[in-house]
């Protein structure tokens, strides 16, 4: 949030600190996600469902090297993956629900000067889920279809002191929502809605062409809730660069520029806290051919509905565990 990251990865979340990217970079990605949830539907029954989600994404960035009066960054981002639900009972065999997922996102930033930035993103985001089956001599149906497209629009201003950065960013997210559902007593019933949120996000940086340190903390508003805390130390040195992010979730925050993993891994998060680590490692950072990766990962447990059960059973108590790895290839100029 407040300067550009040495890694073309972490995109910058303040569209004000594009125009202090150190060098420009054109960057192919491949990566990948596994999310598991294990939740106890009944002790007494020894009744437990595991949710294993797996998200491949592709992505192309291209980042301009900062210094003019207009900077720009281009990022395009796409996610195919399936959710597979697998519910165990003793007096049953195994039931396993297969979904499949799918979810762009497409997004220009301009850092204009050095102190002002703005950036336009557009999302699609596609789910379809149809399952039937029964447990402990109750019935479970369900067949709906769920498309979200959402448009966001974010504004930041960043202040330089020598090495010091200070800023902040606002941004504003809507979506359209159609819903495609089939009831018992009515057949399929469409419907169509939006939704609005907002975001507010301070930060304070230490940046050297060698060194970045920042603390940031993002809240949300206008219909979102929760609060994101942010630390980030990166370093290069000859042609090598590391990293390190750490994030602290708290009360149900929600990153909207990854609105596949609010739709499905943390749509009920809960108000409990939330770490997550990413680790980021590039070589050529410096100029020309430039290879590199990243890895994350993130744990809790909290209390969620089950998205078999539902409202039947209500919230069960659930363990999350998210971990992924990107690599990426890329000329930096």
């Amino acid at each position: 949030m407040a300067s550009s990251s040495f890694f073309s990865e972490m995109k910058s979340i303040n569209p004000a600190v594009i125009n202090g990217r150190p060098y420009g970079q054109y960057s192919a990605f491949y990566g990948k996600e596994t999310v598991k949830k294990d939740q106890v539907i009944s002790e007494v029954g020894n009744e437990n469902s595991t949710t294993k989600i797996d998200i491949d994404t592709l992505s192309f960035f291209r980042g301009g090297k900062g210094g003019g009066f207009l900077t720009t960054e281009f990022t395009f981002l796409k996610n195919n993956g399936t959710r597979v639900i697998t519910v165990t009972a003793p007096s049953i065999d195994d039931t396993t629900i297969s979904n499949a997922i799918k979810f762009s996102h497409l997004e220009l930033g301009i850092g204009i000067g050095r102190f002002v930035g703005i950036s336009i993103g557009r999302q699609s985001y596609d789910f379809e889920s149809k399952f039937t089956f029964s447990l402990s001599g109750t019935d479970f149906s369900e067949d709906k279809k769920k498309e979200i497209t959402s448009t966001l629009l974010k504004v930041g201003g960043v202040l330089p002191f020598g090495d010091l950065r200070f800023s902040t960013y606002y941004e504003s997210v809507s979506q359209d929502i159609d819903t495609k559902e089939f009831l018992v007593l009515s057949g399929y019933e469409e419907k169509t809605s939006t939704d609005s949120n907002a975001a507010l996000g301070l930060a304070l940086g230490y940046v050297t062409k060698a060194i970045h340190l920042e603390l940031g903390y993002e809240k949300g508003m206008s219909g979102a809730s929760g609060t994101r805390i942010s630390g980030t130390a990166e370093i290069t040195f000859w042609k090598i660069a590391l990293g390190y992010t750490g994030r602290s979730y708290k009360d149900g925050f929600q990153d909207n520029d990854k609105l596949v993993y609010n739709q499905l891994i943390y749509l009920e998060a809960s108000d409990k806290a939330r770490l997550e680590h990413i680790f980021n490692f590039s070589y050529g950072a410096s100029g020309g051919f430039s290879i590199g990766g990243s890895a994350s990962l993130s744990e809790v447990e909290t209390e969620e509905k089950n998205p078999l059960t539902s409202d039947a059973l209500g919230k069960l108590p659930t363990k999350v565990k998210s971990m992924s790895y990107s690599l990426k290839v890329g000329y930096v100029f």
